[in-house]
């Protein structure tokens, strides 16, 4: 199954727009507790707590995955695993760093056991 890329412009207009989305933040947990900020809104999930969760994901939102730049692979592999699970998923383009980069809204990573949704 291939997986759909979408660009960072895509992904803000999405949201921008209102459209029923949620960011996904897939860096691996080590990376994620040593940055300090995230897209703005994102959730974290990692390849170990996905299986815990992708149960109680809605499947009538669309999903938007980032990892780091040099991680790009893994929002790509991410995206499809979750459209394997029956949802909509997107892999953005350029990772973290180009979002942060563009000036797009980025937040300070959320504390661990924030609710994911």
């Amino acid at each position: 199954m291939a997986t759909d890329i979408i660009t960072k412009e895509e992904a803000k207009r999405k949201l921008d727009s209102g459209e029923d989305v949620i960011i996904v933040d897939a860096r691996e947990e080590d990376v994620y507790t040593g940055g300090s900020d995230q897209i703005e809104g994102a959730i974290h999930l990692t390849s170990n707590t996905a299986h815990e969760v992708f149960a109680g994901l809605p499947k009538d939102k669309e999903y938007l995955v980032y990892a780091t730049k040099g991680e790009e692979n893994l929002s790509k592999k991410f995206a499809a695993f979750m459209k394997q699970k029956g949802l909509t998923a997107y892999a953005i383009k350029g990772g973290y760093e180009d979002w942060r980069d563009s000036g797009l809204p980025i937040e300070p990573i959320k504390a661990k056991g924030t609710p994911l949704l």
